[in-house]
């Protein structure tokens, strides 16, 4: 039996190091625990993923593979991030934007734009997100030349040229080492230390040799997380199962046509005659006919004393059950479908497809990409003395990723006119009254009305003036006599 004493001698004996991998391999073990129930039906009695040839416990290297060797699994994980990088972010400063050439009157923004420029920042962020979504999470090695190990915590730099280089690292080369056990720490649960493996290709999907990170070096991304902030779900774990059935249609499908479009052949003997004993030099010579005209491209056979018929086969059309794995697919992915099949250029995709996902990438913008990756680097690099502070709270705008086809910008430009019609002509019934016109045009038009609106709607009025009915001025009426009055008299 084992009592405190052992407990306490077992505790010094380990480091915290070896409890930490402990606990992880733990968490593994608990998943893979849920994993079991997974698949079964009428009690138990039936096996779904056995019979459908599932994976039940899948590992991270499985969603890699995926990622890596299935065409529309690689689309799902890296449609969103394209979109979301597609162009970079804009950072403002006061009245200083970081898409102006300009930037004299912000420092901030000045080494912002140097910064993003040398160490190719949008397009590394890219890569982390496609990084986090292949796995549960990605991390963002910060390279720093401050004469440190990796293991030790960074404190300032001394200029922003110190910092050397950021590297997008997957799941599988930046392993989660020791988390925080102090309670009271604002760290309480977090990574504090990470296992960085290289593998020999230089590949950030592999393993190899490995480092100790200190985790104030890395910023720690993770996409959409559940009931912790370090591990969150794979892209592809709900829709793996949706993956395989795709294979089985598609590669089944592929091999059914080859099959049928070469129908197999049945070799009869005819009346009178048989078939050449096995070993016969007549049997080898009427197996090479065959053969060659199967495998080859001869389209003769010269046989005796043979019928070769061809047997017949049912074909089967995928196209069906395709779609309908597809649209599961774009339905748990949250993608729409004709942008996922790459139609997304041109007029193929509706404009209201083009909307739709337009809005998607709009709230990843701001919900995941800002809030996770450019303002956590953004805060890094300012707390760490690699950018100088901004004169005020800063911000950052996203411009938009998603281009409409002619035929919807014409669709779009009509509707904005017509009401802009409907609310000017409000306006002289006092519609202003319920809704300012700079309301209304940041509500409903996206745009900030200028400085000299006021002289715009008065422009308006006269316009409007020209075309009401000219009125014919009322005739004055005649003068009336005047009645003379008399003035009292003298005379008593």
């Amino acid at each position: 039996m084992t009592n405190e004493n052992d407990v306490l001698k077992i505790e010094q004996e380990y480091s915290s190091e070896t409890w930490d991998l402990a606990i992880n391999l733990a968490s593994v073990i608990s998943r893979r625990l849920e994993a079991v129930g997974q698949g079964y039906q009428f009690d138990g009695a039936r096996d779904m993923y056995k019979v459908l040839g599932y994976k039940r416990s899948p590992e991270s290297q499985d969603y890699v593979n995926k990622f890596l060797r299935q065409d529309i699994a690689g689309r799902i994980v890296g449609l969103h991030p394209k979109y979301t990088w597609k162009r970079d972010p804009i950072l403002i400063d006061g009245d200083v934007r970081s898409d102006e050439t300009e930037t004299g009157g912000s420092a901030f923004i000045t080494q912002w734009k140097e910064l993003s420029k040398r160490l190719k920042l949008t397009h590394k962020f890219q890569r982390l997100d496609r990084l986090a979504r292949i796995g549960r999470y990605g991390v963002l090695l910060i390279g720093v030349g401050d004469g440190q190990d990796l293991a030790a915590s960074i404190e300032r730099v001394s200029s922003p040229e110190a910092l050397l280089y950021v590297s997008p690292k997957s799941e599988l080369q930046a392993t989660v080492l020791e988390l925080e056990q102090d309670s009271q720490s604002e760290r309480y649960d977090l990574p504090i230390l990470y296992q960085l493996a290289r593998s020999a290709d230089g590949s950030n999907l592999g393993r190899g040799v490995s480092t100790k990170v200190h985790y104030s070096r890395v910023l720690h991304v993770v996409e959409d997380p559940l009931d912790n902030e370090v591990y969150g779900a794979p892209t592809l774990e709900r829709m793996l199962n949706r993956l395989d059935d795709l294979e089985k249609v598609v590669g089944g499908g592929s091999e059914a046509f080859w099959l049928n479009i070469r129908r197999g052949l049945a070799v009869i003997a005819r009346d009178g005659n048989s078939l050449p004993a096995k070993g016969t030099d007549q049997y080898t010579a009427m197996r090479d006919e065959i053969d060659q005209y199967a495998h080859g491209l001869r389209r003769l056979m010269t046989l005796m004393g043979v019928d070769v018929q061809e047997l017949g086969a049912d074909i089967v059309d995928p196209s069906g059950i395709f779609g309908v794995l597809v649209s599961l697919l774009a339905a748990s992915a949250d993608i729409p479908q004709r942008i996922l099949l790459g139609s997304e250029r041109g007029e193929l995709a509706s404009s209201q497809d083009a909307e739709n996902w337009a809005a998607i990438i709009r709230d990843r913008q701001v919900n995941f990409a800002e809030s996770s990756i450019v303002r956590p680097f953004v805060d890094w690099c300012v707390e760490h003395g690699a950018l100088i502070e901004p004169k005020n709270n800063y911000e950052i705008e996203w411009p938009a990723v998603v281009e409409l086809g002619e035929m919807s910008k014409a669709e779009r430009a009509e509707k904005l006119a017509n009401a802009v019609h409907t609310y000017t002509q409000a306006l002289i019934l006092g519609g202003d009254l319920i809704m300012p016109p700079d309301v209304f045009a940041e509500r409903y038009l996206d745009f900030v009305l200028p400085e000299d609106i006021d002289d715009l709607l008065n422009r308006e009025d006269r316009i409007l003036q020209q075309f009401e009915p000219k009125r014919e001025p009322e005739p004055e009426p005649p003068p009336q006599p005047e009645i003379p009055t008399e003035e009292p008299s003298d005379v008593e």
